[in-house]
């Protein structure tokens, strides 16, 4: 197999985000000090940071002296140099939210709604953006675009395939309903369709508070069992036909009869499928033998995730496991499928890091990730 060489370029790329991944998360640095730590010359450096503080995403914040040599200037990253919105939709109503390059939310609203057809919920979305831009004063074109979360397979054009939970049964094209919701015509930033459980995939890949969970993958078991998978790069796996979310994805209706769109992961057992049923509908706390029978489910489901993609950690989001005490049924289940193999490597498995009434940071890095600003959560910065 014939070694890529990097290009020059390419390098360039590289040392650039990685200048700024520094500089969001340490206080502030001087150029020398960034040199030092990136390994990159001083030239290169400061044609890179030449380019940010065009962007406005460094700023210089002060004198620094280390007490070698003479003074230098220091920076910091800008998380306010853009802002993103994401909104949410489900069957409990819409909510959108309007924060910074790093997540920092500025603004929130919730709406409840009784009426749940494409028209209406396009509406309902102008009508969320324009409550969230009339809370803060940020100009639109610092606003770098919208990333809209549904509850179903959505495409890589980002057309909504179906949606069980808002009863949409056939596709919808939800970004040209909302074009065509203007009252006045007014212009939108970029908006951007994501399925919800991908979009937490990417909130907790871009936003988590360790700023550790890229290649990751996110398992939530609501109305069925959704997943996001997120490499290295920050990027979104996609199946054999466009759908970005299927590890595994079910859509389980009130007759316990499920149907699977485009899968790596087929779950065809019908007893699977009334467990997982049972975990979610369930109104009371489920007792501990049916957690530990779910569990093992999971579990399963789990290890041949871990099979197929070796993942470096999941994200477990489901109703009935809720802290450490209940998640523990799961690790536990999962030693012995993991050890059944010493093929599988045994992935981290947590609980989401992003609270879920920020769940709409995952439209955000959406938003982020389709725009220009994509290089300060991915490793390229394309537009060098």
């Amino acid at each position: 197999m014939k070694m890529q060489l990097l290009t020059p370029k390419d390098m360039l790329r590289h040392n650039a985000h990685l200048v700024l991944r520094l500089l969001r998360y340490n206080a502030e640095l001087s150029r020398s000090e960034i040199a030092r730590m990136t390994g990159s010359s001083r030239s290169t450096i400061s044609h890179i940071m030449q380019y940010l503080e065009e962007k406005k995403l460094v700023v210089p914040c002060g004198i620094g002296n280390k007490g070698v040599g003479r003074s230098s200037t220091l920076f910091r990253f800008n998380p306010e140099a853009r802002y993103g919105v994401g909104i949410d939709i489900t069957k409990d109503g819409i909510s959108g939210i309007m924060a910074d390059l790093q997540g920092t939310i500025i603004a929130h609203k919730k709406y409840g709604i009784g009426e749940f057809s494409p028209e209406s919920v396009a509406r309902q979305i102008r009508h969320i953006y324009s409550s969230l831009c009339g809370q803060v004063s940020i100009p639109q074109e610092f606003i770098v675009g919208i990333g809209v979360m549904v509850p179903g397979p959505v495409d890589s054009e980002g057309t909504v395939i179906r949606s069980v939970e808002l009863s949409w049964q056939g596709p919808v094209n939800l970004e040209q309903l909302i074009e065509e919701s203007a009252v006045n015509q007014t212009q939108l930033p970029p908006l951007s369709i994501i399925n919800n459980a991908n979009a937490k995939a990417l909130a907790e890949a871009c936003f988590n508070i360790n700023n550790d969970s890229a290649n990751i993958v996110y398992i939530e078991n609501h109305k069925g069992l959704g997943a996001g998978f997120v490499d290295s790069h920050y990027t979104l796996l996609y199946g054999s036909s466009g759908i970005a979310m299927e590890v595994g994805k079910m859509f389980v209706h009130n007759n316990g009869v499920f149907t699977q769109a485009d899968s790596f992961l087929v779950i065809n057992d019908e007893s699977v499928v009334k467990q997982l049923k049972k975990g979610f509908q369930s109104e009371n706390p489920l007792q501990d033998e049916d957690v530990r029978l779910i569990s093992d489910i999971l579990a399963q489901v789990i290890s041949q995730i871990a099979a197929l993609f070796n993942p470096r950690k999941v994200i477990l989001d489901v109703p009935y496991i809720q802290n450490e005490q209940s998640l523990k049924f799961i690790k536990k289940a999962l030693l012995k499928y993991v050890n059944s193999s010493s093929l599988i490597p045994s992935p981290l498995v947590e609980l989401p890091s992003v609270q879920r009434a920020h769940s709409a940071l995952g439209g955000i890095a959406q938003a982020i990730l389709h725009s220009p600003f994509d290089f300060v959560l991915k490793s390229t910065l394309s537009d060098l």
